[in-house]
């Protein structure tokens, strides 16, 4: 793991985190809570209009960010139709964007609205591993349908322990499970699917 140093911009309040040793800028936003045009997340946040001024914000950074990571919850409820807004708000972004689900997303709904990304697999939880420049990016689904924690399974550690012994040279930055495995709290920072290092935009 590289030792990163998290900053908030003050400009947007998105947390940017600066890698020690390479050039890499990522801009990180979560809990998005995305619910439908004109409705308020728990009847009084319009978050819709706060992602779409961040959106702006971290457009005009200087400099401007490598990339943007996005962490759950994406939407309120992860309906198709949430998806499609959060789509419609994200797509002004002038750089790549990585999103890892959270409690309140739907993984086959999220699969879908994010499958010209090349990350996520067919099938299965949404890990994904992608090379960003001079960082390794690696992404955990610890999503439970139907819970409001997320875990860890079997499954998912082994893929875990797959990517990052796949790559063991280069600088990584992995998030999703810091609550749920302390023994591996040391290397998480970010969640992670198959080398396949597209991005959408």
């Amino acid at each position: 793991m590289w030792p990163a140093t998290p900053s908030i911009c003050a400009s947007t309040r998105a947390a940017c985190w600066f890698f020690d040793g390479a050039s890499m800028l990522i801009a990180h936003l979560s809990d998005l809570h995305i619910k439908l045009p004109g409705r308020l997340a728990y009847n009084k946040v319009d978050t819709a209009a706060m992602l779409a001024e961040a959106v702006r914000r971290i457009n005009a950074l200087v400099p401007r960010p490598d990339l943007l990571l996005i962490t759950g919850d994406l939407t309120e409820i992860g309906s198709p139709e949430e998806y499609a807004w959060l789509r419609e708000l994200l797509a002004p972004m002038k750089m790549p964007m990585f999103v890892v689900p959270g409690n309140h997303d739907e993984r086959e709904g999220m699969r879908a609205a994010f499958a010209d990304g090349g990350c996520f697999p067919e099938h299965g939880f949404l890990n994904f591993a992608v090379d960003c420049g001079d960082l390794r990016l690696v992404g955990l689904d610890t999503l439970v349908p139907g819970q409001g924690g997320g875990a860890v399974c079997v499954e998912r550690l082994a893929w875990l322990e797959d990517a990052l012994r796949a790559a063991p040279d280069t600088p990584t930055s992995s998030r999703g499970i810091r609550r749920c495995c302390a023994s591996c709290a040391d290397t998480c920072t970010v969640p992670s699917s198959p080398p396949s290092a597209g991005a959408w935009r």
